[in-house]
């Protein structure tokens, strides 16, 4: 390995980084191992010289002052050495991963016909064919033009990667060569130990040092300001050391979370690619999206010479089914990040804001920003419900994604950012019907949405938009988590309720014109018996009603009451693209509205014929019963619905 590489300046090429051998690594590291070993068996010797009382005069207490500095030596040399030995195994631990990815490729070369060069330029060398069709040979170019981009971009992520690892083990040796303070240290194990510490968090601790604490604090304007105050060089390198905590801390700038949360993205992706691969999933599954390995779970694969998902062969104490979840989430966030999975594309930059694959029983934790909400003037943020986990990333992002475009067609002089929050544990049918985990998600959204205020411009505009149980839970945080202090609107889409002890909008310590509603007459959500709380829709609530009825739906029995109605809150009609989606009659009515409501312009609802008015209760319930319920209450947008 290079003694002197950085990850933008150094000439590590493909020809380098193939030869590199992790077994190498922790040779030379059992070998710095034993010296230390041999070290600490001499104290006992420099000890027994000291201790000797049958041994008296000049010659002797020369020798025990002799054995004392020779001591103190020895502490500087171990602490030295164990610092070296804990960065090489620590280095070698990591280029145990970056050697099987090498295999990987070029095993994939060798069995697909692809080579890479020695400055890691992949080229196609499969020999031409023939075809019984035009579509045919197309389809097969797309295909190797395809493979070929994906092969490419793990090439150059192995040579990033291998930067990363010849870089930090540099940087350990000139730490080291510059000296380990022992700190006073009374035995050669101490001294060991202290070596290894000095290694094991060294970006850290210097960063500590520098601003004068003994730990990172939790407070999201104190993180801010630690933040600001290192170097670019230091953030950086805590960046590079721990980028799960970095990317995943309240306060820090979204640049920065994002640059240290797509970093962790690649380390996860490559760990679940590997051991995948190793147990035996074929490699193009794993240089492929979330649909394929989906389809291949289900026994859908295009190869069907291919080891099934029964057979693949995980390490004794692995579930299976826990590491598919984390994997698919990883893909299903990388799409995210790419293409949110809509006929539409927004044109804002992504941001990774929270990322944490393992949270919630391997259902994830994540965020994810169209648009920088630390600079925009408006910032959205959007909270999903049931069933929803980071392995349906896609789909929450496809919404933020609709909105962002949408907000920014009706103020494009205006910066829009909107965030899909996937931040919580949401509830499956079984538990639905409680409110338990709407009260820990309202905490971690108030938490988060104050955090986000803490980087954002001082005039940006914040609004929450809660969809089904996640209205739920935003109830609940404006009620009881102080979130009314940090939002200027809140949008409730197919609420089941707002929460117990929400009876109307002063409930959310908010006025009547800054609470939307948006409740589809034929949502049956929306419709039955409140469990989650009082109906936001009626008029006792006390909130603006916007119209959200469901018209991208074609005729048929679904239109009238199925519950696809309950999803379609953000939708547009899907046979429409490019600049023809920004024409306001082919846009659900519900998107139209929060579109307004987004960026300021909640006095055009009126204007824009897009206020609804209120449902009423009936008491007792009257009419004729209606799959799947009986109405407890009239709703005038019923009417409307019916004769369009």
């Amino acid at each position: 390995m290079q003694s002197k590489a950085t990850p933008t300046g150094s000439n590590l090429s493909w020809k380098d980084v193939k030869t590199w051998k992790k077994s190498l690594l922790e040779e030379f590291g059992n070998g710095i191992k034993s010296d230390i070993d041999r070290l600490l068996r001499c104290q006992d010797d420099l000890t027994a010289i000291k201790a000797d009382g049958k041994w008296a005069g000049a010659a002797a207490n020369k020798a025990r002052e002799e054995s004392g500095k020779i001591d103190d030596q020895l502490k500087d040399i171990v602490a030295t050495l164990s610092a070296m030995q804990k960065g090489i195994y620590r280095a070698s631990d990591e280029l145990g991963g970056l050697e099987d990815s090498i295999k990987n490729v070029l095993s994939f070369c060798d069995s697909h016909q692809f080579s890479v060069s020695d400055h890691g330029q992949v080229s196609d060398t499969s020999a031409s064919r023939t075809f019984p069709s035009a579509q045919s040979a197309n389809d097969w170019k797309k295909d190797r033009q395809d493979r070929a981009r994906t092969l490419q971009n793990d090439v150059d992520r192995i040579i990033k990667r291998a930067h990363e690892i010849d870089s930090g083990l540099d940087y350990i040796f000139n730490e080291v060569f510059k000296g380990i303070d022992d700190k006073g240290k009374t035995t050669l194990s101490d001294a060991r130990a202290e070596g290894n510490r000095a290694v094991r968090s060294s970006a850290l601790q210097e960063a500590l040092a520098a601003s004068k604490r003994s730990e990172i604090p939790s407070d999201p304007r104190e993180v801010r300001d630690f933040w600001n105050n290192l170097s670019e060089e230091l953030k950086a390198r805590l960046i590079a050391e721990d980028p799960r905590k970095i990317g995943n801390l309240n306060g820090i700038p979204t640049v920065d979370r994002d640059a240290a949360n797509r970093k962790y993205h690649e380390t996860r992706r490559e760990h679940y690619r590997q051991l995948f691969t190793r147990a035996g999933l074929p490699v193009e599954y794993t240089f492929k999206g979330p649909g394929d390995l989906e389809r291949f779970k289900e026994g859908t694969s295009r190869d069907k010479n291919a080891k099934k998902w029964d057979d693949l062969n995980f390490p004794e104490g692995t579930n299976r089914d826990t590491i598919y979840n984390e994997f698919l989430s990883c893909l299903k966030v990388e799409e995210s990040l790419n293409n949110p999975g809509k006929d539409l594309k927004s044109k804002a930059p992504r941001y990774l804001l929270a990322y944490d694959l393992e949270a919630y029983g391997s259902k994830g934790r994540c965020a994810i920003a169209y648009g920088n909400p630390d600079t925009a003037k408006n910032v959205a943020v959007c909270i999903p419900g049931l069933n929803s986990s980071v392995t349906k990333m896609n789909e929450i992002c496809a919404d933020a994604d609709a909105l962002q475009a949408g907000a920014t067609y009706v103020a494009p002089s205006e910066s829009t950012a909107v965030i899909a929050w996937q931040g919580y544990q949401t509830p499956g049918l079984g538990t639905v019907a409680s409110q338990h985990r709407a009260e820990a998600g309202a905490k971690l959204l108030s938490q988060d949405v104050a955090a986000l205020r803490v980087n954002s411009a001082p005039d940006a505009r914040f609004t929450v938009i809660g969809h089904s149980y996640g209205s739920t839970t935003t109830g609940l945080a404006l009620h009881q988590e102080g979130l009314a202090k940090h939002v200027d609107n809140a949008v409730l889409l197919g609420s089941p309720g707002a929460g117990s002890g929400v009876n109307n909008v002063k409930d959310l310590h908010m006025s009547s014109d800054h609470v939307f509603i948006g409740s589809a007459s034929n949502d049956p959500v929306t419709n039955m018996n409140q469990t989650l709380g009082s109906d936001p829709a009626t008029k006792d609530f006390g909130a603006t009603r916007i119209k959200a009825e469901n018209t991208t739906l074609k005729e048929g029995l679904d239109r009238i009451h199925g519950w696809s109605n309950h999803s379609l809150y953000y939708d547009y009609d899907k046979g429409m693209h490019g600049e023809d989606f920004q024409i306001n009659k082919n846009k659900g009515e519900a998107l139209r509205s929060v579109e307004r409501i987004v960026t300021g312009r909640s006095g055009d609802l009126g204007r824009e014929d897009l206020l609804a008015p209120h449902r009423e209760e009936l008491s007792p319930p009257v009419g004729t019963t209606e799959f799947p319920h009986k109405p407890t209450k009239f709703d005038p947008e019923a009417h409307r619905h019916l004769n369009r």
